[in-house]
């Protein structure tokens, strides 16, 4: 309510012609480093989108103010000037190849947030005022543009006030990426064209195929992005649209009844729910490949491209495709046939009743095992009727409560039925070479509940017995071991997973499992954090003395996740000595039960090496808990040359009292250890907690971390605590130039109070004076070549051009001014004979500012500088790169206005190749100018 209330006042006030202006008029261009850009300086449309200043963009808009639209702003650099820098050419190229301007969502026709920041009255004035954008001669482009974002309001206004004419190919491109939205809207106009033209409904289904097809080509997805595009393609085309499947030869054949290609236990149940109902509206185009199933005539072949195994090896696999494909339909023992497959009608699959919770949820978590409940259900009726038998006043409560309880078992069991049912008519449908015998698997072992099928699973390596709880010789042989994966399809099937632990345990003591099967299972449930099962294990360690070596604990203690599992850990692996009068022969292992230093310390290192997200509340526990151990050993710890997580700094600097040597730990002092802090949170932490008589550094030369700095920690900057000499950070360049015009003006103005205060003195006192102000002078001389340093910027122009970039962003005059004048000086040192070096500062400035498109700062340069503009905008060589910056940067990055500007400098005209010059951002620049008469550019096609 507050929020809403803040909101209204907001738009009041923004409404406010004179009271937005006289706010405006009040904004700082620079109060501080870190600043709020003033108002008429913020030109860049993705700017204002990626910051959330929407309406301040609707503002801009309306008033037609000058913006930029390019979607990025690549500053493309002069050649010869670093050799680790790309060439023009090569970046060009670069970005060309990597085009993700439709993924963009900063852009000001991103679908999501225009549906609801935007209306139609905003793309109205957006087509209006920027026309040379987006309508003349960009009308194609921008059609284009707005139905890859799928923007139908964008559309809508282009088409309707705006006379744009749209052409059935339209249609097509938008059906064919999956702009459903302007898809529609286009049927819509040739509903009658497509709907009786037979060529075009083939191509819509051969367009369908096509995408069915490379859906496919990457499986074992974590989304289910690539899997619901075919059922959202199928759906539009026949239940939104109406169009019928082409009764066509071509058609049918190219038609393969394997559709998706994914585990099926492994998805949400949504997705299983749309592909089944996919399935049914295109049962038509199956009735002979379910035909083929039920009569026993079906036939596989792999047609699958880039796969290259060897002959045996796939024979092998289709023999048993084909064998478990029969066995949907017929019994394998006898042979007879169970039931036919039958794909149902559309109204029962709809009638099926699940929660958006249970729709969200992954299949295999919805599988339910029904002995379990049907044992519950029968212990509350022999509740519920002996409660009767003793109180009769409560007897129909009770049989309330049975009649729940028969009602919740029937909804369990009919949901449990329609999982079964929807699971089986999707089978057949996978693609059969890849995920079909797993599908199978996991049917027949965790539905129908056939243990024996897992045997199969030698035939599929992503199952295993161990995850169903089954036990069996294979479960770690045929599995990664790096994988948790024990009990994954029966959590919360107690009685299956004590079963299979205690045979594990008769296993041991059996003397059949070797060592790291045992270790292996034993990290996998305290990773699971399962006190239970973890203790019925290690009762039978200490019953039978079975030793543990570094490595095995290391391997136990890299997975503990909580405070209680710790603690049993700790006590199996550093219990209390023992009792010499215990005989334990069951097995002739022994257990190791040392206390000694070294013990703890490599107890304590082997827990340092736990990545858990929660390691420092276990180190803290360790100390409280286990005092001695850990202060025996405290201070021999020692980190240099290793590499730790931010969780043992963050327990570091929370007791650095206890670390007498602090080098040996200090995290900001090795460079291995340094790369564990990865967020700015993590950095402040750190950093609040190193001691003040100690220094930090900056890891990565992390602009976030610095800002922090700045805005926080300033004086630790000044006074060198945070060490950043090795760093070349252009905030970092800026910041020290901005601070030293601080304290060059605030140098000056107390000279100037000294000076008449010195004037009013007597004039006896004058030869003191001069002496005095001589001394000033040198010491201004002195601070003004420190304000003037430009040394590191020499050395990598690439600095000078990122500071200049902050400099530009802030509006910063006076910067630029200096970056001129240094040029100037630069210039006369060199007296023109290194052209490269004679040129950096002039080429840098004009690279940021035509890049990014500033005009404002670009008027201001010539205004001031117009010799050095005049000379950059000559033709010294034939062919667009003869061109200086100017003209080649404006037009590379889009800037249509900009390039009027600039070209009404010039009195020559300007020729160029549009081979040479395209690039993902100057797409509109060059329809426009392709196409508009003028005497000012001719591109040559």
């Amino acid at each position: 309510m507050v929020s809403r209330e803040r909101e209204n006042w907001f738009f009041k006030v923004w409404n406010n012609v004179f009271l937005r202006c006289k706010i405006f008029s009040e904004v700082k261009i620079f109060n501080g480093y870190y600043s709020s850009y003033k108002y008429d300086r913020i030109i860049s449309c993705k700017w204002m989108i990626e910051n959330g200043y929407f309406q301040l963009l609707k503002e801009k808009v309306q008033n037609a103010e000058y913006l930029v639209f390019s979607s990025r702003n690549p500053i493309y650099h002069s050649k010869g000037e670093n050799k680790y820098l790309l060439s023009q050419r090569e970046r060009v190229k670069k970005i060309l190849e990597n085009d993700d301007r439709v993924l963009d969502q900063n852009s000001i026709f991103y679908k999501e947030k225009a549906a609801i920041h935007w209306d139609l009255k905003f793309y109205n004035l957006l087509f209006k005022n920027y026309s040379n954008y987006f309508l003349n001669f960009n009308l194609s482009e921008t059609e284009l543009t707005i139905i890859k974002y799928d923007n139908i309001q964008a559309l809508q206004v282009l088409i309707e006030n705006f006379n744009h004419s749209l052409s059935i190919e339209s249609f097509f491109r938008s059906f064919e990426i999956g702009s459903y939205e302007c898809s529609f809207y286009i049927f819509n106009i040739f509903k009658n064209e497509i709907l009786l033209n037979n060529n075009h409904q083939t191509r819509i289904w051969k367009t369908v195929i096509n995408n069915i097809e490379s859906s496919k080509e990457v499986f074992n997805k974590e989304e289910e992005g690539e899997e619901e595009s075919t059922n959202k393609r199928i759906n539009f085309i026949i239940k939104k649209c109406n169009i019928p499947i082409p009764n066509l030869i071509e058609i049918k054949q190219q038609f393969k009844p394997w559709l998706f290609n994914f585990q099926i236990y492994e998805k949400k149940l949504s997705l299983i729910y749309n592909c089944v109902k996919t399935i049914i509206l295109l049962k038509d185009l199956f009735k002979s490949y379910i035909k083929s199933i039920n009569n026993k005539s079906f036939k596989f072949t792999i047609e699958k491209k880039g796969i290259s195994r060897i002959d045996n090896d796939v024979n092998f696999t289709k023999k048993f495709i084909k064998k478990f494909i029969k066995s949907l339909v017929y019994n394998e023992l006898d042979g007879k046939k169970k039931k036919d497959l039958i794909i149902p009608e559309i109204e029962e699959i709809e009638s099926m009743k699940f929660t958006n919770n249970q729709m969200n949820t992954i299949f295999s978590d919805l599988i339910i095992d029904n002995n379990n409940n049907n044992n519950n259900n029968n212990n509350n009726n022999n509740n519920n009727n002996n409660n009767n038998n003793n109180n009769n006043n409560n007897n129909n409560n009770n049989n309330n409560n049975n009649n729940n309880n028969n009602n919740n078992n029937y909804n369990n069991n009919n949901i449990q039925e329609n999982l079964k049912k929807l699971y089986f008519i999707l089978m057949p449908f996978i693609e059969l070479f890849d995920h079909f015998i797993g599908n199978l698997i996991f049917y027949r072992v965790k539905i129908e509940k056939e243990n024996d099928f897992i045997k199969h699973c030698h035939l599929y390596r992503r199952l295993s017995p161990k995850m169903f709880g089954i036990y069996g010789y294979y479960d770690y042989k045929y599995n990664d071991h790096k994988e948790n994966n024990l009990f994954q399809y029966c959590k919360n099937q107690r009685n299956l997973q004590i079963r299979y632990i205690n045979q594990f345990i008769q296993s041991i003591k059996n003397k059949q499992y070797i060592t790291m099967d045992f270790i292996l299972l034993l990290r996998n449930l305290i990773w699971q954090n399962d006190l239970e099962l973890v203790g019925l294990i290690m009762n039978t360690v200490m019953e039978n003395n079975i030793f543990f070596s570094h490595t095995d604990k290391g391997i136990l203690l890299s997975n503990i996740n909580s405070i209680e599992m710790l603690d049993m850990v700790y006590r199996v692996l550093k219990p209390p000595p023992p009792n010499n009068n215990n005989n334990n022969n069951n097995i002739s292992f022994q257990i190791n039960y040392g206390n000694t230093i070294s013990d703890n310390l490599i107890f304590l290192n082997l827990l340092l090496k736990n990545k858990n997200d929660k390691l420092s509340i276990l180190l803290q526990h360790y100390k409280d808990f286990y005092p001695n151990d850990y202060y025996s050993v405290v201070d021999l710890l020692d980190f240099k040359n290793k590499f730790y997580s931010f969780e043992v700094f963050k327990f570091v600097y929370d007791n650095i009292k206890d670390f007498k040597y602090y080098d040996n730990v200090n995290v900001w002092d090795d460079n291995n250890n340094i790369k564990s802090i990865k967020t700015l949170e993590q950095f402040k932490y750190l950093v609040k907690r190193t001691p003040l008589n100690k220094n930090y550094t900056i890891p990565f030369e992390n602009e976030s971390f610095y800002k922090f700095i700045i805005e926080d920690r300033l004086y630790d900057l000044e006074n060198g605590r945070c060490d950043v000499s090795n760093c070349n950070f252009p905030d970092y360049k800026y910041f020290k130039v901005f601070r030293n015009i601080e304290i060059k003006n605030k140098n000056e103005y107390q000279q100037q109070q000294q000076q008449q205060q010195q004037q009013q003195q007597q004039q006896q006192q004058q030869q003191q004076q001069q002496q005095q102000q001589q001394k000033q002078e040198q010491k201004k001389e002195k601070e003004n070549q420190n304000l003037y340093d430009f040394n590191s910027f020499e050395e990598n122009n690439t600095i000078l051009r990122n500071t200049l970039i902050k400099a530009c962003n802030y509006n910063d005059f006076k910067f630029i001014d200096m970056v001129m004048e240094k040029a100037f000086l630069f210039n006369e040192r060199n007296d023109g004979d290194n052209e490269n070096f004679t040129n950096i500062y002039f080429i840098s400035i004009l690279e940021v500012i035509c890049s990014q498109g500033d005009l404002e700062l670009f008027k201001y340069i010539y205004s001031k500088y117009p010799l050095i503009i005049d000379m950059c905008l000559k033709n010294d060589k034939p062919g667009f790169d003869g061109y200086h910056l100017p003209i080649k940067l404006v037009i590379l990055n889009g800037h249509i206005d900009f390039l009027f500007f600039i070209l009404n400098l010039k009195s020559d005209k300007v020729n160029v190749q549009q081979n040479s010059i395209a690039t993902i951002n100057n797409k509109l620049l060059l329809n426009h100018f392709l196409n508009e008469k003028n005497k000012l550019l001719f591109i040559v096609k």
